[in-house]
């Protein structure tokens, strides 16, 4: 029953997510100002990401200065598992926008969307991580 609870609110939060984006650029009227306005979401979400991945490893640093082993560990696991989230969210983007020509407008803008959307679950994961 709790792992039907956690996917419900996961899903809720991936529709939220989603929504908001979709508020903000299916307000323009033109393909082209839409397709622009989700990879200006999707760039600065980038940069956001990047921003809070140093912003994490500074963390992990400070919290362990004094346990140089610790602070090497964690910050090995955390590039570890930074890669292996990229992989990830690089291959379900693919997946999600496979329906669209490769190469096409609409296939990089389903990219830039599906990027945008994941990139902000994993900055909100970051952030609420306890180091």
């Amino acid at each position: 029953m709790p792992l039907i609870k956690m996917l419900v609110c996961g899903l809720s939060l991936l529709v939220s997510v989603s929504v908001l984006a979709d508020d903000v650029c299916s307000a323009k009227n033109e393909t082209q100002s839409i397709d622009s306005c989700y990879a200006n979401l999707k760039n600065d979400s980038e940069k956001r990401l990047n921003e809070e991945y140093s912003a994490l490893r500074i963390r992990i640093a400070e919290n362990y200065s004094t346990d140089k082993d610790m602070s090497e560990r964690y910050s090995a696991k955390l590039l570890s598992a930074q890669r292996g989230w990229l992989k990830y969210r690089d291959q379900q983007c693919a997946m999600e926008s496979l329906f669209a020509d490769s190469g096409s407008q609409a296939n990089a803008t389903l990219v830039n969307k599906c990027i945008y959307r994941i990139n902000e679950q994993r900055i909100k994961e970051m952030k609420s991580l306890p180091y």
